[in-house]
């Protein structure tokens, strides 16, 4: 066929507002105003404008191969002064809260005032000596002054971030397959290439191999001694019957005995609104394996409550 250069039409890429696919596909102007989608001619639905400020780029390989099949017999043209650069923020802040909503930060009302800490994060606090839990806490301190500075120390954020945009929400593991691409060429340091690489990949790996579903597990909190705790977890993973509820654990080193067992004992203590079927577990998504549960010593709940105690005596020694 002859290449010919007439009636080029503009072409954009955009996502649907407040749709819950996250799928960026390509657009372009029909008859009357009309804004048809490439594959498909599905319609631009008109809503609620969303903030694009933490979501990944989910490229619509259909939409991608259609334009470039076009593009060869010179029937459309993309204005290359609207192509986004795909470097989202990856910021994801709750003003209601208070904090960051990612769940590995910590949100108070005030320096000198805890509202509650995330459970990873006193699990962190739990198995640390001495002087690293004064770090932790001061730590926790700066991110409750400064949460979307300090965003950029949470080394796994992207990563989640894009898991709760894409396969998380829509219960798709293909969206998250088709981000994982965009995610790890976002990434400015080669080590974190690799990393993210291997999670991603073992990830869907896992969760294909077991021809798992997703639901939601929503979040409760505990109060221990005085501290609130926000009992949370990543993926509920629906997998032949059994729904099991997973923290996941995303570090290249083996989680510590003492980490699992304060996630433990703060999961099942802060079970909340869950489902009497639903199986607490702990993903380890490098190793794609599910660790069994380890022993609990005796009186466990009474070293979880003194730490409790010193996290918040630490905490107000800080400010004074």
């Amino acid at each position: 066929m002859e290449r010919s250069t007439r009636n080029l039409v503009t072409i954009w890429p955009g996502v649907l507002p407040g749709y819950v696919d996250p799928t960026t596909h390509f657009w372009y102007a029909g008859l009357e105003g009309s804004r048809l989608r490439l594959c498909g001619d599905a319609q631009w639905l008109e809503g609620t404008k969303v903030d694009d400020s933490s979501r990944p780029y989910v490229p619509c390989s259909a939409c991608q191969e259609l334009y470039v099949e076009d593009v060869a017999f010179g029937l459309r043209w993309l204005d290359p002064q609207i192509m986004p650069t795909h470097t989202p923020n990856y910021r994801v802040y709750d003003p209601l809260n208070g904090g960051c909503i990612d769940g590995e930060g910590v949100s108070a009302m005030a320096s000198d005032q805890i509202k509650w800490i995330p459970m990873a994060a006193f699990a962190r606090f739990y198995e640390a000596t001495g002087p690293q839990k004064v770090r932790m806490v001061r730590d926790a301190r700066i991110m409750v002054s400064d949460p979307r500075g300090y965003r950029s120390r949470d080394y796994y954020f992207e990563l989640r971030n894009t898991l709760r945009q894409t396969h998380w929400r829509t219960n798709d593991i293909a969206t998250f397959e088709a981000a994982l691409g965009p995610l790890i060429s976002d990434q400015l340091n080669d080590g974190k290439k690799d990393h993210y690489r291997k999670i991603g990949e073992s990830y869907i790996k896992y969760w294909r191999n077991r021809e798992a579903t997703f639901f939601d597990v929503p979040p409760s909190f505990v109060e221990i001694a005085g501290l609130n705790i926000r009992i949370s977890v990543e993926a509920g993973m629906n997998y032949h019957g059994d729904r099991l509820a997973l923290k996941i654990w995303w570090n290249a080193p083996r989680p510590t005995r003492s980490f699992r067992q304060a996630i433990q004992h703060l999961t099942e203590r802060g079970r909340g609104d869950w489902y009497q079927e639903w199986q607490s577990g702990f993903w380890d998504v490098r190793r794609e394996e599910v660790l069994p549960p380890v022993p609990m010593p005796r009186d466990f709940a009474l070293a979880i409550e003194g730490q409790a105690m010193a996290f918040q005596q630490i905490w107000r020694s800080l400010g004074e």
